[in-house]
């Protein structure tokens, strides 16, 4: 009988793995929708055979019991240890950046600063030393202004000041990591599995440079909750003063920090009161914090924020904080194909679940199923779950308004917790054999985080990834797609031309005429190009077929214009030029030159003498539209 629970347990572990593998495996053959997993598919070949290597590695010491009891029982002098770590980690961290950011809020944050900050804004750099945590955009202040404020004394780029960044705290979470897992898991025989988990967490990318305000959130997070667990098992001030030093600082870096505020005072009631203590129970913890925490969320998002019937649609006249959560019910086409219910954001939620940890992932699933060998009671491990539920119930709700595989850096802040909560749940495996079985998975799965880093880093597997999550975020969220899918394109310049158009092909069958904005830009940027090679006949073709799909497109119509222009139709550009001018786009001025010029080429009298009009009300100094008037007027 102990031979076949034996048994049982390792077609356990080994289907566990295998069910994970499958999904890398899958997006071998469908690497558009599997975004969370198609790194493999897209790696560099080098890096692709240095990850499967090492996991190859990890196999055979799984079964030589001498080496891995070797691996499992290796110690070091801790702080040495961590240091040498976060040295080693800090030179990656800083040398393998992402060659193109186009994640998050990346291309904003370069638009919104310049190069090099040469002129500081006082009001705003101000504000990066507020502790007023409470604000909304509390991380984004602080970050963007304290980017600024570094750049202007160093005179280093602000892309280079972010990437010291992401350097700096990357660090201090590998030597936090480092002397935590040694200090709480001094006595576990998994801490250097649960260690090399941690170091290897797929989360760690933002730590690459990323043109983001989240790395700093990332570290304290984690800080935050490594104290927590620290202060639980040794009952010392110090490690509960140094929780709430983290948790103020991780709200002043993200205020969805806030989420760790109920957990972290518990830590401390439970400190002062013991008998408190007992009450942190799995029972009682539904009942007094996930149950009305419930309901109070669910009364917010209809009564409140009335986001159960939003149409989900941004412009520039709409703050992005009405757009704060995913609509219950679908609005209008194309906008039809995502909810908080549907598929299409279920499988998004589902693959940038594995961005956070696949082997804690690992270690979820295989503890479900043999929940009888480990110990669920343990405190910390029920705090943990405690304060996940609140981040991945918030997390699922919110809006991706950039599209999830994009805002994936938004959507990776529950990771450190995630993270924390797997490691202690690996920890709370009672059976030691069972425990050591599953090192040698969690190991093998940890490499997968080397693939992301170097598609990150390589600029054919950055063009190629932006190109699958434009097309799959067409299909899905549809919002900025085109955007992502362009900027892939760009960096491939030789063969842009001979993509695009692949592209536009296979979106064509998910596009809607007349209601299609992302489609119609897709259009006019082909049209857009065969304009600057010169074909302006095929040019005029794409600019009206993205009229088809999406009318008020006013830089669409500047592309008409031109064309008509180009191909000496004039009348026709005229007609078109108008309806710039009724729409002042790209301002009056510029829409009623060219219309002028327009009209001069169509030589229509009546518009030449209406427009200079309007035009030397606007530049009465300027004899050019008085001399042309005149010369219209004498024939």
């Amino acid at each position: 009988m102990e031979n076949e629970g034996k048994n049982k347990d390792n077609q356990l572990i080994w289907q566990a793995l295998a069910f994970i593998a499958a999904f890398y495996l899958l997006a071998l053959l469908f690497t558009e929708s599997f975004w969370g997993f198609h790194f493999l598919t897209l790696a560099p070949s080098a890096s692709v055979l240095f990850t499967l290597l090492i996991m190859v590695g990890f196999l055979i010491l799984g079964n030589q019991k001498k080496a891995l009891g070797w691996l499992l029982q290796l110690r070091f002098n801790r702080i040495g240890k961590a240091a040498i770590l976060a040295v080693l980690f800090g030179i990656l961290f800083h040398s393998f950046n992402f060659v193109n950011d186009a994640y998050g809020d990346a291309l904003r944050h370069q638009k919104f600063l310049p190069e090099v900050v040469e002129e500081l804004n006082q009001d705003r750099a101000a504000k990066a030393f507020t502790m007023n945590v409470f604000q909304s955009k509390i991380g984004e202040i602080t970050v963007l202004n304290a980017v600024e404020i570094i750049s202007y004394e160093t005179g280093a780029k602000v892309t280079e000041v972010f990437r010291w960044i992401g350097t700096i705290f990357g660090m201090v979470f590998i030597f936090c990591w480092a002397l935590f897992t040694d200090r709480y898991f001094e006595k576990n025989r998994m801490s250097n599995v649960i260690l090399i988990l941690g170091l290897l967490s797929p989360f760690i990318q933002l730590f690459f440079g990323h043109i983001e305000i989240y790395a700093p959130a990332i570290t304290m997070t984690a800080s935050t909750l490594m104290c927590l667990l620290l202060f639980l098992k040794e009952k010392k001030k110090l490690w509960g003063v140094l929780m709430l030093v983290s948790l103020l600082f991780a709200m002043k870096f993200h205020f969805v920090s806030i989420l760790m505020l109920p957990t972290c005072a518990l830590a401390w009631g439970s400190y002062f009161k013991e008998s408190l203590a007992s009450h942190i129970t799995w029972k009682k913890m539904w009942l007094w914090a996930i149950v009305p925490v419930v309901i109070i969320g669910i009364f917010a998002y209809i009564f409140i924020f009335k986001d159960h019937a939003d149409p989900r649609f941004l412009n520039g006249e709409i703050d992005t904080s009405e757009r704060l959560f995913l609509p219950t019910f679908s609005p209008e086409a194309p906008l039809d194909r995502y909810n908080l219910f549907s598929w299409n954001h279920l499988w998004d939620f589902f693959n940038v679940f594995f961005l956070w940890s696949v082997g804690g992932v690992f270690v979820l699933i295989v503890t479900i199923f043999r929940r009888g060998k480990v110990d669920w009671h343990h405190h910390g491990l029920i705090l943990l779950a405690m304060t996940l539920i609140f981040y991945v119930g918030l997390f699922f709700m919110v809006n991706p308004l950039l599209s999830m595989p994009i805002d994936f850096d938004l959507f990776s802040l529950p990771a450190p917790v995630f993270l924390l909560f797997s490691a202690v749940l690996l920890s709370q495996v009672k059976d030691g054999e069972f425990a050591v079985k599953m090192a040698v998975p969690v190991l093998m799965l940890s490499t997968l985080t080397i693939p992301i880093i170097a598609t990150n880093h390589n600029v054919e597997a950055t063009s190629n990834r932006l190109e699958y999550l434009g097309r799959h975020t067409f299909k899905t969220y549809w919002i900025r797609s085109i955007q992502t899918l362009r900027v892939g394109l760009e960096m491939d310049p030789e063969n842009y031309e001979k993509r695009l158009l692949s592209n536009i092909k296979k979106l064509e069958p998910y596009a809607i005429k007349g209601k299609d904005q992302e489609y119609a830009n897709l259009l006019w940027k082909t049209g857009q190009l065969y304009r600057k090679n010169g074909n302006a006949e095929e040019a005029l073709k794409w600019h009206l077929a993205s009229r088809e799909y999406f009318a008020d497109l006013n830089y669409n119509r500047i592309g008409i214009v031109e064309s008509f222009y180009l191909l000496g139709q004039f009348d026709e550009a005229l007609n078109e030029s108008m309806e710039l001018v009724k729409r002042k786009h790209p301002s009056e001025e510029r829409a009623l030159n060219i219309a002028f010029d327009c009209a001069i080429q169509a030589k229509n009298k009546e518009a030449v003498l209406k427009l200079g009009k309007r035009l030397q009300v606007l530049f009465p100094e300027n004899s050019y539209y008085t001399e042309i008037m005149h010369a219209f007027q004498k024939d």
